[in-house]
């Protein structure tokens, strides 16, 4: 006679009386994960900029459907520590592109910058 039974479905699950538990506590740690604020350094380590973001709101991607569009912070606090500057950006609509834009055309890399390297961020975003 074995005293452990085998894990069922049920067990790893919960009883459906978690369920409404769960999947708040799954929504809080999505919120959590989201970016809160962003720190800019110079070369010496001081923070030149310090963004606090807030207010994500999901964009729209016409070939994705609605559950899997990214969210995008709306609101943008921003403070310069050196000089005591502040400054809050609001976006209304955060959208990809509107009336074409961006294009190639909308930001123009010098050819030569004068830096050894050029590191794009956004290259394994595709084109």
């Amino acid at each position: 006679m074995s005293l452990v039974r085998p894990i069922t479905r049920r067990d790893i699950k919960g009883p459906a009386l978690y369920g409404p538990i769960r999947d708040d506590l799954r929504k809080r740690i999505i919120e959590l994960k989201r970016p809160r604020r962003v720190l800019l350094y110079d070369e010496n380590g001081r923070v030149l900029l310090r963004a606090n973001l807030s207010n994500h709101e999901p964009v729209e991607i016409e070939s994705s459907p609605r559950d899997q569009w990214p969210l995008v912070a709306t609101k943008y606090a921003l403070v310069f520590p050196d000089t005591g500057t502040t400054m809050d950006i609001e976006i209304e609509t955060a959208m990809l592109r509107r009336k074409n834009f961006p294009n190639d055309k909308t930001f123009i890399r010098p050819t030569n910058p004068g830096v050894k390297t050029i590191e794009q961020l956004d290259a394994a975003c595709g084109p």
